[in-house]
């Protein structure tokens, strides 16, 4: 999402978010609604405990989006709380275009059909999706994947012929302490 915002700055200096993110959103310039380690929930068991909580961060959300009116909202990832909030907003009649729509490719394939139906763009990460969702009916935008923006490799570094693995247990704090030992270890 940081990098989107400062994506969206370099061709539009005078754009303004406001949203749920994390440091990164708000260093890129994002005014945060909601600091996203206030609802960074992993695993059934945990969502579960703090279902009223997710529900009222989800009626917090769209009345910010209604009182603030934006152009248009970008959900990004998360589909457990954004499809939520998109269906909602999309019924106050504001755009809004997903970047990084959930992985229906790997499963949960009937959610094309509801993306489609509440959002203006969708903007995908890997080159295969514009194809597969095109089977599916849905139009997508190929963008390129924020990560290799991310990845640098420093010039101290002899690499000649060594492969390079990039382990991405992924961005919560409990999928990093949960998920990358075991990658390690793997």
């Amino acid at each position: 999402a940081a990098g989107l915002i400062r994506a969206i700055k370099r061709q539009c200096p005078d754009a303004e978010f406001r949203g749920m993110g994390g440091d990164a959103c708000a260093e890129a310039g994002m005014v945060l609604h909601r600091h996203f380690a206030q609802q960074n929930y992993m695993g059934f068991a945990e969502i579960v405990t703090h279902l009223p909580q997710i529900f009222k961060n989800i009626r917090e959300t769209v009345a910010d989006i209604q009182k603030y009116q934006p152009d248009v909202v970008i959900p990004v990832d998360y589909p457990g709380f954004n499809f939520q909030v998109m269906k909602r907003v999309h019924a106050l009649g504001i755009p809004v275009d997903y970047f990084i729509p959930p992985q229906i490719w790997a499963w949960r394939r009937g959610r094309a059909k509801t993306l489609a139906r509440y959002t203006r763009r969708r903007l995908v990460v890997f080159p295969f999706e514009p194809d597969f969702y095109a089977s599916m009916g849905v139009a997508v935008d190929y963008i390129g994947n924020p990560l290799l923006d991310e990845l640098s490799y420093s010039s101290n570094t002899s690499r000649e012929g060594a492969p390079v693995l990039a382990l991405l247990p992924g961005s919560r704090r409990l999928e990093v302490k949960h998920i990358l030992p075991i990658m390690v270890k793997a």
